[in-house]
């Protein structure tokens, strides 16, 4: 196989999709590769005129440092079983190189210009509420591995951009600080959510319409593990709504969320503290890959380092302004009368 041949692909991720051996020699000189949108990794179209379309990824920097990707080969394959995503073609859970079938389909956001509309919001919450099943907990063989919390997972993170030479600011310790506090109050919550399977980046970006059925499928299940669905559904409104300031829309959500089982009064306080926790997940994630070096990247090229530190800077902010705000102070208030 000709390296210079082959355009939309370097040759090391090309030397590392050979090393795979899941397309024959026969079918490697057939193969057409195109870049998709990268954020934890780099991600490939790879075209098949046997075999079909299929996405082909390439670890980021470090990854191994801060994601178990026995824990999501598991992950993946369970949800797939329950019918919420596409299963893996080949999955090395040592080096984390995966290639899986290409899911025909359109991302929700993009079609939505950047932000999607209340429908496919409340379209896209509801299988979030599915992978959750509130109604009645999954066996064993239906449950994510990996039980990190959210406050293990911050440190790491933090000891790792310090690792690599990279500066942990007075606000992020700051802000971590606070969300420890309400961490532990979380964790003595009498009436805590039991655990489920929790994807832990369910941004609208990673549900996708599929072509064939028009249904929603779920993406990119490597920061999934079992958690707090209340923690997953206050990630999933702050990246969905623009930071939840909305509470018409909102309350909207939630609703569409909950279906015939209404959330207590406990379960919106666990989802009111969880907003914090759902801003600083993506700033200091964000802040470890630039740290790494490893930028996003999408059609329209690599995101500049200066935006990304605004945007983390935004994240850290709005985290403040909401401990101010009335509908935190009342949750925290709630979790502190009720604590064991």
């Amino acid at each position: 196989m000709k390296k210079s041949t082959y355009e939309g692909i370097d040759d090391s991720s090309l030397e590392v999709l050979q090393k795979t051996n899941f397309f024959t020699t026969e079918e490697e000189s057939t193969l057409k590769f195109s870049p998709l949108e990268s954020w934890t990794n780099q991600n490939f179209l790879v075209t098949s005129p046997t075999k079909g379309k299929f996405v082909f990824r390439v670890p980021g920097p470090s990854t191994h440092e801060f994601i178990n990707r026995a824990n999501e080969k598991h992950n993946i394959a369970v949800a797939h079983k329950l019918g919420f995503t596409e299963n893996y073609s080949y999955f090395d859970s040592t080096t984390g190189v995966l290639v899986r079938k290409y899911l025909e389909g359109h991302n929700i956001v993009e079609n939505n210009v950047g932000a999607p509309d209340i429908a496919s919001l409340l379209e896209m919450v509801a299988v979030l509420a599915k992978l959750h099943n509130r109604q009645q907990p999954w066996g064993p063989s239906e449950s994510f591995q990996g039980e990190d919390s959210e406050i293990q997972i911050f440190e790491l993170y933090k000891s790792l951009i310090i690792k690599h030479n990279g500066q942990f600011t007075t606000q992020f310790d700051r802000v971590l600080n606070a969300l420890k506090a309400d961490f532990l109050l979380l964790s003595n919550f009498a009436d805590k959510s039991p655990d489920t399977n929790t994807h832990n980046d369910a941004n609208p970006a990673n549900f996708l319409r599929l072509q064939s059925q028009g249904q929603i499928a779920v993406i990119d299940m490597e920061y999934s593990s079992r958690g707090n669905p209340m923690w997953d559904l206050a990630y999933f409104m702050v990246h969905g709504t623009g930071g939840a300031n909305d509470v018409e829309q909102e309350e909207q959500v939630i609703k569409a969320y909950a279906g015939d089982k209404e959330l207590t009064v406990g379960e919106r306080s666990e989802y009111h503290v969880f907003k914090g926790f759902g801003e600083y997940m993506l700033a200091v994630w964000l802040h470890l890959q630039v740290t790494l070096g490893s930028l996003p990247s999408s059609e329209q090229g690599v995101m500049p380092k200066e935006a990304i530190l605004d945007w983390e800077n935004k994240l850290l902010n709005n985290i403040e302004k909401r401990f101010e705000q009335p509908a935190y102070l009342e949750a925290k208030k709630y979790l502190q009368q009720h604590s064991k």
